[in-house]
């Protein structure tokens, strides 16, 4: 229990340092710049070569502005590992038994049938028919992403981590050899990229996001007025019942019900606002 509230980060001109109880830990700048430490969530690194209590480095303990302060110093000496060894071929499977195969000369959409170990083939497209491919990364210095889109003629194809885990929401291949696979065979004008919390390059994608921000503000409003009405039946319930266990049903739940109720209401909207005033920044410097 003490251990968290005698957490701290040094940035100074030897490096990072965290503090560990009763001493400091200290990542050197030439270990970052060593091409051995990986990333892995937006403000993790691992060092494979220490020992395994002290081979991560998580600076999300700081305010995100903070800790994307701090990835901004490390990339200033931070060189990427290797690249991930891939095949000739990579397999995804998502969104349940639908499947992407990447190939040298293409890429085909299928799905698994029952009982089958490969996909059937549906489509095929070769890398010349692809339009667009959309990455969108934690930082500029890292090769996994947060949000995929490859564009096709006539359809769009998606791939995210899952929200809160880092973790691909699809089988077969690591965000890193999918990265290397496509940055290997589509032409590189063809490929755009943009930082998470960042205006992105193209009005469509601020749009797009912008699209998905009302519609989850619609669905806090909506969690908090079911929210409100299940918390106003309880307390009736509780106030007409002479009972001590209606009472106690009521305060715990209060205890849960007015926090949540209280950031809803105080956050709600505010990432509509932001991408709205990016929007019209956007339209301003088009003028310009």
């Amino acid at each position: 229990m003490v251990l968290p509230l005698r957490w701290a980060l040094r940035v100074d001109a030897k490096g990072i340092a965290r503090r560990r109880l009763i001493s400091w830990d200290l990542w050197e700048w030439k270990d970052f710049a060593s091409g051995r430490i990986q990333k892995k969530h937006p403000f993790m690194f691992v060092d494979p070569l220490r020992p395994w209590w002290r081979g991560n480095l998580n600076v999300g303990y700081l305010s995100p502005t903070n800790a994307k302060e701090v990835v901004k110093l490390v990339n200033l000496h931070y060189r990427l590992p290797p690249p991930p060894i891939i095949g000739e071929i990579l397999t995804l499977r998502y969104r349940g038994m639908r499947a992407v195969v990447l190939k040298t000369s293409g890429l085909s959409l299928g799905k698994y049938a029952l009982g089958k170990d490969q996909p059937e083939e549906q489509r095929w497209h070769s890398w010349q028919d692809v339009q667009r491919v959309h990455v969108t990364r934690a930082d500029p210095v890292r090769r996994d992403f947060g949000r995929l889109e490859i564009v096709l003629p006539g359809e769009e194809l998606l791939f995210m981590m899952v929200s809160g885990e880092h973790k691909p929401a699809w089988q077969g291949s690591t965000a890193e050899q999918l990265n290397e696979f496509l940055f290997r065979h589509v032409a590189l004008e063809r490929i755009e990229v943009d930082i998470e919390g960042e205006r992105p390059a193209a009005r469509s994608d601020l749009e797009k996001q912008l699209e998905q921000a009302i519609k989850e503000d619609r669905a806090s409003r909506l969690f908090l007025w079911i929210l409100t009405g299940a918390f106003a039946v309880i307390g009736i319930w509780a106030a007409t019942d002479s009972q001590w266990k209606p009472l106690v049903c009521f305060v715990v739940y209060s205890a849960i019900y007015v926090p949540t109720a209280l950031w809803l209401f105080i956050h709600r909207g505010e990432k509509v606002q932001k991408l709205r005033r990016d929007l019209e920044a956007y339209d301003r410097d088009a003028k310009v």
